[in-house]
């Protein structure tokens, strides 16, 4: 039976405790930079469907003040349609998901489970 110590590999002593902790450093601020670029392209997504969207926006009468028609930063943004529905990317990162908040609960379209 072989020792336990022979499947120890040993620290090369030239390497130390800050050089190990910068590289863990590093591979979380390469993950934080691909996740801001995720949301930056939804954002931007979002900002060309607007765009597509703004003659139909225009057609909304001046005096009526329930819509919003903005695009929103955050964790998730989202293209606000009113105070209560917007459009979100969907979970494929090629779709787009209209959600209205009810009171009983959310509505989601398309019906992601169908």
């Amino acid at each position: 039976m072989k020792d336990a110590g022979d499947k120890i590999t040993p620290i090369e002593p030239s390497r130390k405790l800050a050089d190990a902790i910068r590289d863990v450093k590093n591979a979380f601020a390469d993950r934080d930079d691909v996740v801001v670029d995720m949301r930056e392209a939804h954002r931007m997504r979002l900002e060309l469907l607007a765009a597509e969207l703004a003659p139909v926006f225009a057609d909304v009468p001046a005096d009526i003040d329930n819509f919003d028609f903005a695009v929103s930063s955050g964790l998730q943004p989202r293209l606000w349609i009113d105070a209560v529905s917007h459009v979100a990317m969907g979970r494929d990162r090629r779709t787009f998901r209209f959600l209205k908040a009810r009171a009983s609960a959310a509505w989601c379209w398309p019906n992601p489970s169908t």
